[in-house]
């Protein structure tokens, strides 16, 4: 990829960059005569976005206590550092990425939603689809 940017800039901005993949930059001078040697790589870049939104949950129901699982969150270029279940805005649990299961407790009877986000150093992803569930 190549960018040419007028003569007094010091910087430019590149897009069509992947998240997550690292890339090193060189830098030419141009004038009539020519081209100047590349300056040495840059130190590696790697470019991120907050997760991707995940998918829907599975949740089993005993009594008051629902246990939600899911798959892990595409990072994005930034590893994602935890998840929030959220049980229809009544109930949201914070864990750490390393986990996959939450157990919420408490929980009121009637129906409700279960959504889950993924949250990294760039931000949080949007909700997961709902998973609907009945408290008895």
């Amino acid at each position: 990829m190549t960018t040419t940017v007028g003569a007094g800039s010091t910087s430019a901005t590149l897009s069509g960059l992947s998240n997550g993949t690292p890339y090193r930059f060189v830098v030419t001078a141009v004038n009539a005569i020519g081209s100047s040697p590349a300056s040495a790589p840059s130190n590696a870049v790697t470019p991120a976005a907050a997760p991707g939104r995940m998918a829907r949950p599975t949740v089993s129901v005993r009594r008051t206590t629902a246990t939600v699982t899911w798959r892990p969150a595409v990072a994005n270029g930034s590893p994602v550092t935890g998840y929030t279940v959220l049980v229809s805005g009544e109930r949201s649990r914070t864990v750490p990425a390393t986990k996959r299961k939450v157990v919420v407790k408490g929980i009121s009877r009637g129906r409700h939603t279960v959504r889950v986000t993924a949250t990294n150093a760039v931000g949080t992803s949007p909700p997961s689809a709902v998973t609907k569930i009945r408290v008895r």
